[in-house]
């Protein structure tokens, strides 16, 4: 349960280091030191295993990109925006290797055409508060440009 997380997590780090954000039955969203950490109860197949870091268990980027794209889909975030463009430049992957992932991960429920729309709309993501400190070290707009710039060559090179 997201409350015995929660105790896990406060024993680990400590009462004074975690602000709780947002506790749901399969959300657990807190602050450990200032960085927001999310928790999500996950019913999709992992596309690998977990990744083993002390006592925590992490998702591959197979995982989190194709996660990404599913939230960028649902509610489209300036952060989910910003995570998959890092993604993208640090590791490597094309959209189509993403797009691979998330038709593996989540089968039929995944719509290349409905995830090539979601990732050129910006309007949700630009009216949103924008989290300290994320306006000085990403840009915005280049990360835009190279979104749909990606997008397109999606589009014509495979539909």
């Amino acid at each position: 349960s997201t409350e015995k997380l929660l105790e896990i997590i406060i024993k680990s780090f400590g009462e004074d280091k975690v602000i709780l954000g947002e506790i749901k039955d399969d959300t657990l969203i807190v602050f450990l030191s200032n960085i927001q950490v999310a928790f999500f109860q996950y019913n999709y197949p992992l596309l690998k295993s977990l990744i083993k870091k002390d006592s925590l268990n992490i998702a591959s980027i197979e995982d989190i990109s194709s996660m990404k794209v599913i939230a960028i889909i649902q509610r489209g975030t300036k952060k989910d925006f910003i995570d998959l463009w890092i993604i993208m430049k640090e590791k490597k992957y094309s959209l189509k290797d993403i797009f691979i992932f998330c038709k593996t991960k989540y089968r039929k429920a995944f719509s290349e055409s409905i995830a090539l729309k979601a990732l050129t709309y910006f309007k949700d993501a630009e009216e949103e508060k924008t989290i300290e400190g994320l306006k000085s070290n990403f840009p915005w707009e280049n990360i835009k440009k190279y979104l749909i710039e990606n997008c397109r060559k999606y589009f014509k090179q495979n539909l």
